[in-house]
Formats: structure tokens, sequence, C-alpha cells
């Protein structure tokens, strides 16, 4: 997906961090796992990003405009979104 030269150093952070922490996590969960068993402790995560994307879901309901800095700016490239999705599309299709 292409990212705006003015949000790219976000997005790179945003990669670092969580390629960085994932550690924390698998711990948490084989700890859970031990503790618990395998098949609960899946089912939990499962659950746990299950809510959390409808929670960001029924969130983002109420906003009439896209929550990202980029867009709320209206910058160069949310004025060319069309182009930007012609450009973006796979070229197999």
């Amino acid at each position: 997906m292409p990212v705006p030269n003015d949000a790219r150093g976000r997005v790179i952070g945003g990669w670092v961090f969580a390629i960085n922490f994932a550690w924390i996590g698998q711990m948490t969960l084989g700890y859970i796992a031990e503790s618990v068993g395998v098949e609960s402790a899946l089912a939990g995560a499962g659950g746990l990003v299950v809510a959390t994307g409808l929670v960001i879901f029924f969130l983002s309901l109420n906003k009439k405009s896209c929550p990202c800095c980029v867009c709320s700016k209206r910058s160069a490239f949310s004025t060319r979104q069309p182009a930007a999705r012609k450009l973006a599309s796979p070229w197999f299709l």
C-alpha cells in the first residue's frame, strides 16, 4: 500500500514498534498456554482480537471522516485517492 511521504516515518515507526515488541505477547501467550492449555489460550487470544476489532469498528461509526492524520489534513494524497487506488490495484486483476 502506498504511503504518503509525510506519513512514512510514522508508518515505519509503527512497524518497528510492532515487530520489536511482539515477544512480549508471545511470552504472555506461552505462559497462559502452560497454565490453562493451548486451546484455551488461543481461543482467548482470538476472542481478544475479535473484541478489539469490534470496538474499533463501532467507535469508527461515530466519526464522520477518516480519523487518521493524513486524511484529516487533506493532503495531496487524499485529494488524489481515485488515482492512488488505480495505482495500488493488483496487476493481475
